[in-house]
């Protein structure tokens, strides 16, 4: 597991105390892939964004796990990120930030994270008075992902339509035979 809370951390160090982070970031990255392909992004948004953030890259679907499935890897990443906010009990806000494949399985993932927001409701009696089901201007009813506030939801290069053609995904076999055919590897 990859985390960066204003520098780069295991996961033991998520129960450390000191400057509390208030708002989780979760990196997911695409097929045949691991958290230390986000490196570079997380010192850069460690730079950027503070110690108010959790920067995490996640570790459950590495490499070859990312073969299993869209809803597999997704039931994975959403268990791995419940248990994230259960040890830093100061988070209240999350992002997810995914590549390619990776944001399939985010997006996947914040279907088993999501719940309604029915704890959070003030009540107003100049609002109630007319209709319980109007909420004041502005007021959006945007539920929790894992309890906590949704902020970002951004996907680099996902494909969410799908793929044209068939056999998108080759075999680490296919590929290898590809480099030896000679017409790969002639040049004109």
């Amino acid at each position: 597991m990859g985390t960066t809370e204003g520098s780069v951390m295991s996961p033991k160090v998520l129960t450390d105390t000191g400057d509390e982070p208030e708002h989780l970031l979760v990196l997911v990255h695409g097929i045949l892939a691991s958290p230390s392909d986000w490196t570079y992004v997380q010192a850069e948004l460690r730079r950027r964004l503070g110690r108010n953030f959790l920067i995490y890259a996640s570790s459950c679907n590495t490499f070859t796990k990312t073969f299993t499935g869209i809803d597999g890897a997704g039931k994975r990443l959403a268990d791995e990120v419940r248990l994230v906010v259960k040890k830093k009990e100061s988070l209240k806000k999350i992002s997810f930030l995914a590549h390619s494949l990776g944001g399939l399985i985010a997006r996947y993932a914040l279907g088993e994270l999501y719940s309604s927001d029915n704890c959070n409701e003030q009540s107003n009696d100049a609002v109630t008075s007319t209709s319980a089901n109007l909420k004041p201007v502005g007021s959006l009813d945007i539920g929790l992902i894992a309890g906590l506030e949704p902020v970002n939801f951004i996907t680099l290069a996902t494909p969410h339509l799908g793929v044209r053609g068939k056999n998108q995904v080759c075999s680490h076999g296919t590929i290898l035979s590809l480099m030896h055919q000679k017409s790969y590897l002639s040049v004109s």
